[in-house]
């Protein structure tokens, strides 16, 4: 899925901005709008899910309650380079029936051209991470409300130095967000690998658009929680109810790092692994 063509510099090239209402969110798409998609006679071939190509200046709504928005923070000539390196082998795959589709070959064929625009080092690998945003179109919103519920693991010590079972605690039923409150933001931002700085954060804000940042409930820490995709005092962009560090359990790497969990202190930190998972239970009425 194609990336938004902002780039990294806003005071290089001014960013492309999500569209907005007065209120903050504005559906792009009607039922029988297909701008964008692939050529409709690969669409029609195409066996399984339709695939649809979404800009990141255009969300992608559902039954107009709810939207999904992206962003990849790539300069222009970076995007232009890997559309033209990539389109032919894109229309390829889709244009084959499901059956016949090699994931992998697909892949195998898109990493070295991925490397040539972008470079080959793990920071330029985890750069390009798509930004994702999920949640409710506000326009006609007339309640909404977001609590965990499950089991999930809370850290309750971030000073000593490898983790271990006493700085950790588990929870059983019902949890808030780290107000003590149930969460009325329901919206959802999944961040990838990118490296999160402030400036970085200061595109987001700007690309999404200040009611999509205020209607961010959980934030998926970067990278699981590393050390080296977190500027230590970026908890300062958000107030999110929660704050996700997914990582393997007993993983080599040291994720999440504890200087991460503990910037994020304040932003309900909780950990899931193959283990021990979470999930959450909300409701949103609209008006009818």
């Amino acid at each position: 899925m194609p990336g938004g063509e902002s780039p990294p510099d806003a005071l290089q090239e001014p960013p492309q901005f999500l569209p907005d209402s007065p209120d903050g969110f504005v559906d792009t798409r009607k039922a029988d709008d297909h701008a964008g998609e692939p050529d409709p006679s690969l669409r029609q071939r195409a066996e399984g899910p339709r695939i649809h190509q979404v800009e990141s200046k255009s969300p992608f709504t559902v039954a107009g309650l709810w939207e999904f928005c992206f962003y990849n923070p790539l300069r222009q000539d970076q995007a232009a380079t890997l559309r033209a390196r990539v389109g032919s082998i894109y229309c390829d795959f889709i244009g084959r029936p499901e059956s016949d589709r090699d994931y992998k070959a697909f892949i195998d064929r898109l990493k070295p051209l991925f490397a040539q625009v972008f470079g080959e080092s793990g920071r330029a690998c985890n750069d390009i991470s798509l930004i994702a945003y999920s949640g409710p179109i506000r326009a006609g919103l007339e309640h909404a409300c977001l609590s965990i519920r499950g089991n999930p693991i809370f850290p309750v010590n971030t000073s000593s130095r490898a983790w271990s079972r006493e700085d950790l605690v588990l929870l059983d039923g019902w949890y808030c967000g780290w107000n003590g409150l149930p969460s009325e933001s329901v919206g959802i931002l999944l961040t990838g690998d990118i490296t999160m700085s402030g400036a970085l954060g200061a595109q987001l804000r700007e690309h999404f658009r200040a009611p999509r940042w205020r209607e961010i409930a959980i934030l998926q820490a970067p990278h699981h929680g590393s050390k080296h995709s977190w500027e230590l005092g970026a908890e300062g962009l958000w107030d999110q109810a929660w704050t996700v560090f997914s990582a393997g359990r007993f993983n080599d790497f040291g994720h999440p790092d504890r200087l991460v969990v503990s910037d994020l202190a304040n932003r309900g930190p909780l950990f899931v692994d193959e283990y021990v998972g979470a999930h959450w239970i909300g409701c949103a009425q609209w008006k009818a």
